[in-house]
């Protein structure tokens, strides 16, 4: 797959209705139980933190691949008068 092919998957994927909402469940559900979970319990509330930054995560990288960096950023430029 080249570097083209790569962000117009990417893209796809971040705009798919399905991507997105079972995303959004995955974050109510990882809160929730790291929510719901006793204030002692370190190891439960420890592994759904995890799993919500490891979502997190996913998602990041999957965007960073529907950037294409083949472009230059736009600096812009201002005439000065040096006289």
């Amino acid at each position: 797959m080249d570097r083209n092919e790569r962000i117009e998957y990417a893209k796809a994927i971040l705009t798919n209705p399905l991507y997105i909402e079972k995303m959004a469940e995955l974050t109510v559900q990882f809160f929730n139980e790291w929510k719901n979970t006793k204030v002692l319990d370190t190891v439960v509330r420890e592994e759904c933190w995890k799993m919500l930054k490891v979502k997190e995560k996913f998602e990041a990288i999957i965007s960073m691949c529907a950037i294409d960096e083949t472009k230059e950023p736009e600096i812009p430029t201002t005439d000065y008068d040096t006289g």
